[in-house]
């Protein structure tokens, strides 16, 4: 199972523990989230693209959340914070 590790440009900096967990091409909060572990999936992935689901605290999204390049995952145009070109997560 692969898992997200924020990394140097998410909001509450990079951690060791892991935020996310990967199954059936979506991600649920993991036990390092600040919201612990959690039994609805947060974001979908779609190709190289993450949106918000359902169980988010904002709802589902239109617009990509994150883009996925090289293992990282970088703010995308529906992101809170606008695009960026500074990894929020690292997949491992």
């Amino acid at each position: 199972m692969e898992r997200l590790f924020p990394d140097s440009g998410h909001p509450y900096g990079s951690s060791p523990s892991p935020y996310f967990s990967l199954r059936d091409v979506k991600l649920y909060p993991a036990a390092g989230h600040p919201e612990g572990v959690g039994a609805k999936p947060w974001f979908s992935v779609v190709g190289d693209k993450v949106y918000r689901a359902s169980g988010h605290s904002d709802g589902a999204g239109e617009a990509p959340w994150l883009t996925i390049k090289g293992g990282k995952l970088l703010p995308d145009v529906g992101n809170q914070d606008g695009a960026g070109s500074q990894p929020w997560y690292s997949i491992r």
